[in-house]
């Protein structure tokens, strides 16, 4: 009896999970930030651990894969997990399936719309369907399509006082609700339609809204225009051409004006008949027959640098009715149609803290722009470029998009980051772009002396590492680890420690351990880094991390050298580097004790897991956990 009660709560909790609201439902990127519900979310993928570390705005959790967990009353659920590598970067580039999962009722709105380019006072009809799509029935559910007062909305659903459509009522899970009603657009008007859907659940209101629908009133014209370039050289001609078609079948189109203002110190070169200049300015009236058509063209250039705008106006009569209608395009003579951007996120930051830094170029211009070359300088990321960059119009390039941990210093300090580059414009002429910007990095105070011992045995490495409060106050939440690279396994001891608080003056050995050099690493040296993390008397976070260099000779050689590359590397000891150094940009911040949640990566269900896939996760661990962004994508676009 005892089991099938078991059994019975299993089938209801899967029964929950199934009818549970899906709020999400998508592939994300290893460290590529994305939102949901307006919270800033980054998932990390641990192939050896087959676990995913989600940090969900301030809280994380792990979830296997093909598993679910819950927080903050969302249920995240995994999928799938694929393991993958950025050819260019060498940069992890990881995929997961997630879902989000929302308990309680939720509702899903889908409008099907008849026309939404409809004639004037055309009736169009439309559908909606109300669907609770979550686990419990939504009651007093207030459906409302509200429009502007020159539209007519009629049908069993209309509310004329308020001119809109409208539906009370209550849905079971699963159950939907189809209501139709009619619009009358009685003006030449351009409206965005969204229609919104309210409920009341545990004391708050929830609401929902459809897709964005926007109604265009077709009018009796149609006005287009097209430009050569939006940015050329200097003395280059940009040519521009305008069409109005007069779309009636019986009546006369006026063009009562036609106004196209040009960006100061450009000169028109050349210009059709009918279009009169005057200054900076290029103008036009006059009548089209119905079914009738005009087509102008002008040309313009500028001899100096000049930045601004194109814009045509357009006052336009059929009958008694008035029409304006505006078209505008931005200019750059001499002006990049790339640009660059910096930003950082924030200007000014403590170090040790989490910074957020972007750095793109972006295509402004109408035309695709090939053979772009980028690079990226500066002192608080390492340089970069990029050749025969390709963008389309709109598309962007990102040279760095990562959350990372501010330098640390003694001292505040300024950081700067630059990228610069050129392309050649369609008429084979150079053109440059650059965007320099700075982050101002706070000095961040010194709790803790850090001391590692070194003793090298062949290829065996034993290392002690000590530690000492130099605050004038008690250090809480210290978390340590020690990570190296890839391939190098802890044999003996352990290499990570959660200490409760340090205090005053208190010095103490942290943790020692064997590390083994693999045959195949020709290296004469590797790096150790050593991870701190903290909460200072503020409980602000605190984190740095320091690396050591060993020197061991080379380590892969023969059996009979083994015995010379030990002396060697013990008339280096104590020579090993033991400043701070600041932290690596690919390091992103961590709250209190952030290597508990890594440890958890592996425990198992009544077992621990082996020391070797332990070793390789957190060798992992030692690039991981930063928000990479676009920069970890195969074409790098947007």
């Amino acid at each position: 009896m005892k089991k099938l009660v078991t059994y019975t709560i299993i089938i209801v909790l899967l029964a929950q999970l199934v009818l549970a609201g899906e709020l999400f439902n998508d592939e994300v990127k290893d460290n590529v930030p994305f939102y949901i519900n307006s919270i800033k979310h980054v998932a990390r993928y641990y192939p050896a651990a087959e676990k995913v570390s989600l940090l969900a705005g301030e809280d994380r959790i792990l979830i296997r894969i093909e598993d679910c967990e819950e927080l903050n009353g969302l249920e995240y659920c995994i999928d799938s997990a694929s393991e993958g590598i950025n050819e260019e970067t060498g940069d992890p580039a990881s995929t997961m399936e997630l879902r989000v999962l929302q308990s309680g009722p939720e509702l899903d709105i889908d409008r099907s719309i008849s026309d939404d380019d409809p004639n004037l006072n055309e009736e169009i009809e439309v559908t909606a369907t109300i669907t609770n799509i979550g686990t419990e029935r939504a009651v007093n559910i207030n459906y409302e399509d509200k429009f502007p007062s020159s539209v007519k909305v009629s049908g069993a659903y209309a509310d004329f006082a308020l001119n809109r459509a409208l539906w009370v009522g209550s849905l079971n899970p699963g159950a939907s609700q189809s209501i139709t009603y009619k619009l009358k657009f009685q003006e030449f008007i351009e409206y965005e339609s969204t229609a919104e859907a309210s409920f009341i659940f545990n004391n708050k209101v929830n609401k929902k809204k459809s897709g964005t629908t926007t109604f265009k009133v077709q009018t009796p014209y149609e006005i287009g225009d097209s430009i050569s370039s939006r940015s050329v050289s200097l003395n280059e001609e940009i040519e521009y051409t305008f069409s109005i078609n007069n779309t009636g079948s019986t009546d006369e189109l006026n063009v009562k004006s036609v106004e196209i203002v040009l960006p100061e110190g450009v000169t028109v070169t050349n210009r059709d008949l009918g279009l009169d200049r005057v200054g900076e300015k290029v103008m036009y009236s006059g009548t089209i027959s119905a079914g009738g058509s005009e087509i102008f063209t002008f040309k313009f250039k500028s001899t100096k640098v000049t930045q601004g705008e194109l814009k045509a106006t357009f006052e336009l009569r059929i009958g008694s009715t008035d029409f304006t209608e505006e078209l505008s395009h931005k200019i750059g003579v001499g002006v990049s149609e790339i640009l660059p951007e910096i930003k950082f996120n924030p200007t000014t930051v403590k170090g040790g803290a989490e910074l957020e830094v972007e750095a793109k170029i972006t295509n402004e211009g109408d035309n695709t722009i090939s053979g772009i070359s980028l690079d990226m300088t500066g002192d608080i990321i390492d340089p970069r470029g990029w050749r025969q960059i390709e963008l389309e119009p709109g598309k962007k390039h990102y040279a760095f998009n990562k959350i990372m941990n501010a330098p640390t210093n003694d001292e505040d300090k300024t950081y700067f980051m630059k990228i610069s580059g050129s392309y050649r414009t369609a008429s084979g002429s150079v053109m440059d772009f650059e965007a320099r910007e700075e982050v101002t990095v706070l000095a961040q105070e010194k709790l803790v002396d850090l001391t590692p011992e070194i003793e090298i045995d062949g290829k065996e490495v034993n290392v002690t590492l000590k530690i000492k409060n130099v605050a004038p106050y008690k250090v809480t939440y210290v978390s340590l680890i020690d990570t190296f690279p890839t391939g190098f396994k802890s044999t003996e001891g352990t290499r990570y420690i959660d200490i409760d608080e340090l205090a005053i003056g208190e010095e103490r050995t942290a943790y020692s351990y064997i590390v083994t050099v693999p045959d195949t690493y020709t290296q004469a040296s590797f790096d150790i880094t050593h991870t701190f993390n903290a909460l200072d008397q503020d409980e602000d976070k605190v984190m740095f991390e320091k690396t050591t260099s060993v020197v061991i000779g080379v380590a892969a050689g023969d059996a009979e050298e083994e015995e010379e590359e030990a002396t060697d590397a013990e008339g280096t000891e104590g020579e090993e580097e033991t400043a701070e150094e600041e932290a690596e940009e690919e390091k992103p911040g961590i709250f209190k004790r952030m290597w508990s949640w890594i440890k958890g990566l592996f425990s198992g269900d009544g077992a621990e897991e082996e020391q070797e896939e332990t070793d390789e996760l957190a060798n992992e661990s030692e690039q991981g956990l930063e928000t990479s962004e676009t920069s970890q994508k195969e074409d790098k676009f947007e």
